[in-house]
C-alpha cells in the first residue's frame, strides 16, 4: 500500500467510554471492507488489535492500536485508543496526530464519565467528529433516548444522520436521512423508503436538513422559500459544517449484526476534513524563526514520533504522522529533540499486529518506523514541543501546542535514570558495616544507623 496524496486521507481517533464497544466497531469495519479475514472479537481474545497479554485477559484496550484501510479509494487510519482514565496518555497522543473523531456512544448506557472527558478535550482541540450510538441489538438499547440525551448536553448542533430500523434483536438496517433511503447492508446496500418508514423519520430529517442550512445564508432563504435543495448541496454544505464544528452528525450502527458500517464508512470519507484541509503548519527553526510547512509531499520533512510502544518482533516501535513531505525507508532524518541525526530503517503501516512494508510515506499519512537506538526517558509529559524530522540539510522543529491542545506522551530516547520522586526512588544497601561506638546504645539506634549508610 503506497501513500496516498493528502486529500484521500481520513486521520481519525476512535475515543469514548472505556468498555463502551470502540474496538469491536473498528473490527468489524475492517472486516467489512475486507481488510481481515477472520472477525476478531474482544471477548474471546482474538482482536487483532488488542494485543498485549493484559489487553487479551481484561478484555479492554491499554495501548493505542493503528488500523489502516483503503474504502472506495479513500485511505483511512483508525486509532483505536483506550477509554479508561488510567491509560488517557494514549488517547491525547492519538487526538494530537487525528484530524476528526468517533465519538462511540453506548446505546444501552447513554452518556458516560468517559464521554464527557473526551468530548471537553475535542471541544478545547476544536476536532471536528462524528457521534456513532453502537450496540444497538442489545435488549436495552435506546436510540431516541440516547440522541435526546447527546442533545440535552451538547446542543442542538447535535443531529441525526442515520436512524435505526428495527430494536434490539430484530434490528436489520439503517436510514440515511439525507439521501432518503434504507441501507441494509452489502449484499443489498440501498433500498426504497417505504411512506411509513419516511413518516416515522419525518422529524429526524427535519432537525437534520435545518441545522444544515443555518450553516449557510443562500440555503437558508431558499429553504424558507420552499425551494428544493439537492443531495450535493446539502452534502457540500454539511462537510464545510462538520468541519468547522457547527454541526455534529450522529450515526446509528451494531457491531455484532454489522449494521450501519457501511454508512458510518461514507460518513467518515465524506464528511471529516483530510490533512489537505488543516492547512499549513507553523513551526520554529533552529534559529527562532516561523517556518510554514504545508502538507505537500514535495515540501521538507517534518514529522511527529506520537507513541513508542515495545514491539515482540521488531523491537522497539514508533508511531509517526507525517506533516509535509515525504519519509522514505532508510533515509538519514534530523530528531530536532534530541539534535541528532538518524537513519530510519524499515517503514510500516500497521493494521493492528499485522505490519506492510512501504518504501515511503507521505504528507498526511501515519507510519511506524523501528527505533534504532535504546530508549531513553525523558520527563514525563514534558514533550510539549514535538519532535520533527527533517532533511539532513535542515534543522526545523514544530512550534509546541498551546495549552488546549492534548499532551502527547515522551517520545524521545534516553538511557533510563533513577526517579527521585518519593514515590518510586528504590534503596539499595551494599555493605552496612557499622562504626565503632564509644558509647553503649540500644539496639534501635544501631539499626537506625546502619540503615543510613545504605547507598540510595
Amino acid at each position: 500500500m503506497a501513500s496516498p496524496e493528502p486529500t484521500k486521507i481520513r486521520n481519525v481517533a476512535v475515543v469514548g467510554h472505556g468498555g463502551s464497544g470502540k474496538t469491536s466497531l473498528v473490527e468489524s469495519l475492517l472486516h467489512s471492507v475486507g481488510a481481515t479475514t477472520r472477525l476478531g472479537k474482544v471477548d474471546d481474545g482474538t482482536s487483532i488489535l488488542d494485543t498485549d497479554p493484559e489487553e487479551q485477559k481484561r478484555h479492554i484496550t491499554i495501548n493505542m492500536a493503528l488500523a489502516s484501510f483503503t474504502h472506495d479509494g479513500t485511505k483511512i487510519n483508525l486509532i483505536d485508543t483506550p477509554g479508561f482514565a488510567d491509560f488517557a496518555g494514549d488517547q491525547h497522543a492519538a487526538l494530537r496526530v487525528a484530524d476528526g473523531a468517533i465519538v462511540f456512544v453506548d446505546a444501552s448506557a447513554g452518556i458516560q464519565v468517559g464521554t464527557q472527558t473526551v468530548w471537553s478535550e475535542l471541544e478545547n482541540a476544536e476536532t471536528p467528529r462524528v457521534v456513532v450510538v453502537g450496540r444497538l441489538d442489545r435488549e436495552n438499547a435506546d436510540f431516541d433516548r440516547v440522541l435526546e440525551q447527546l442533545r440535552e448536553a451538547y446542543g442542538i448542533r447535535v443531529v441525526p444522520l442515520h436512524v435505526p430500523v428495527g430494536e434490539h434483536q430484530e434490528l436489520k438496517a439503517t436510514i440515511d436521512l439525507l439521501h432518503g433511503q434504507v441501507l441494509q447492508g452489502p449484499k443489498d446496500p440501498v433500498a426504497d423508503l417505504s411512506k411509513e418508514e419516511a413518516d416515522r423519520v419525518g422529524g429526524y430529517r427535519q432537525q437534520l436538513v435545518e441545522a444544515i442550512v443555518e450553516t449557510d445564508e443562500d440555503l437558508l432563504t431558499r429553504y424558507l422559500d420552499g425551494k428544493e435543495l439537492s443531495y450535493d448541496e446539502l452534502r457540500d454544505a454539511l462537510h464545510k459544517a462538520v468541519r468547522e464544528g457547527r454541526v455534529i452528525p450522529v450515526a446509528a450502527s451494531s457491531a455484532h449484526k454489522h449494521v450501519g458500517l457501511a454508512a458510518l464508512l461514507n460518513t467518515v470519507r465524506e464528511m471529516l476534513p483530510s490533512p489537505a484541509e488543516a492547512g499549513s503548519l507553523i513551526g520554529k527553526s533552529s534559529s527562532g524563526d516561523e517556518v510554514a510547512r504545508k502538507p505537500d509531499p514535495s515540501d521538507k520533512l517534518s514529522a511527529f514520533v506520537f507513541k513508542t510502544l515495545a514491539d515482540p518482533f521488531v523491537g522497539k516501535l514508533s508511531y509517526v504522522r507525517v506533516y509535509s513531505g515525504t519519509l522514505h525507508h532508510n533515509a538519514q532524518v534530523f530528531d530536532a529533540t534530541k539534535k541528532e541525526t538518524e537513519r530510519v530503517g524499515q517503514i510500516f503501516f500497521l493494521r493492528g499486529k499485522e505490519q506492510e512494508i512501504t518504501e515511503a510515506v507521505g504528507a498526511g499519512d501515519i507510519c511506524a518506523v523501528p527505533s534504532s537506538r535504546r530508549p531513553r526517558r525523558t520527563r514525563p509529559y514534558a514533550t510539549r514541543m514535538p519532535s520533527s524530522c527533517t532533511t539532513r540539510s535542515t534543522s526545523h522543529r514544530l512550534r509546541s501546542p498551546s495549552r488546549s491542545s492534548p499532551r502527547a506522551r515522551p517520545t524521545s530516547t534516553s538511557w533510563p535514570r533513577r526517579s527521585t520522586s518519593s514515590r518510586t526512588r528504590t534503596r539499595r544497601c551494599t555493605s552496612a558495616v557499622r562504626t565503632p561506638r564509644t558509647r553503649r546504645s540500644s539496639p534501635r539506634s544501631a539499626s537506625r544507623r546502619s540503615r543510613s549508610r545504605c547507598i540510595t
